[in-house]
């Protein structure tokens, strides 16, 4: 993903850094990329010689890397409160109402699925809210409500050794969804990240209200 320096807050060059090193002198402007282009050489870059001076570093490019061609395919809710850690992570030996949501992300290019957990510090939380209301409406009830890992009991949660155990590396963050999302998977952007972490940061959730057999239409 990409945005303008102004936006990424700590996460960015700052204009001390850019003066001292003299990155100015020369900017490069991107003016126009082949349709559907995967490198920087299908795009033609312009080389400004007269920024010095006349740059403002806040407009510039940042850029989000983050892992390839992955996307979540499904939103699970899990703890293990009896401290088991193998066997099938969507089994319901690990499935339940109140714990930690764990994404199963699926390689578009290749089918390969493995396992994500939600780094919930890096969304705002009224967006959390709603995230946590879809996946509980998903999972067949009526609310839900956002809880950061730390904030839940070590028996409603996954623990770090299971995580360990289920060779859980990725996170997915930075969501942005529409208002009142109904559908996460469908719906909402988000970032793939591999950079280390901390569990403590990870999203969890409360599901209420389990709903019933739904009517027939026929």
């Amino acid at each position: 993903s990409s945005g303008i320096n102004a936006e990424y807050g700590g996460r960015r060059a700052n204009c001390f850094w850019a003066e001292q090193t003299n990155v100015v002198t020369v900017t490069l402007e991107i003016t126009e990329c082949e349709e559907g282009a995967t490198s920087s050489d299908q795009c033609q870059l312009t080389p400004n010689y007269n920024a010095l001076g006349g740059c403002n570093i806040d407009d510039t490019l940042v850029i989000h890397c983050t892992a390839n061609n992955m996307e979540i395919s499904s939103l699970q809710v899990l703890a293990n409160p009896d401290g088991s850690r193998g066997g099938m992570i969507s089994g319901p030996k690990y499935r339940t109402n109140h714990g930690t949501v764990v994404a199963t992300l699926t390689n578009l290019e290749t089918g390969d699925s493995h396992y994500s957990l939600v780094r919930a510090s890096e969304s705002e939380d009224s967006q959390l809210q709603e995230i946590a209301a879809a996946i509980c409406a998903d999972l067949g009830y009526r609310s839900g409500t956002y809880f950061a890992q730390k904030e839940m009991s070590p028996t409603a949660r996954v623990s770090c050794g299971f995580v360990k155990e289920q060779g859980i590396e990725t996170y997915v963050s930075e969501f942005s969804c529409p208002a009142k999302v109904s559908d996460v998977i469908k719906s909402c952007a988000y970032m793939v990240s591999e950079e280390p972490w901390d569990l403590e940061e990870a999203m969890a959730v409360k599901c209420a209200g389990k709903r019933g057999p739904q009517p027939s239409r026929d």
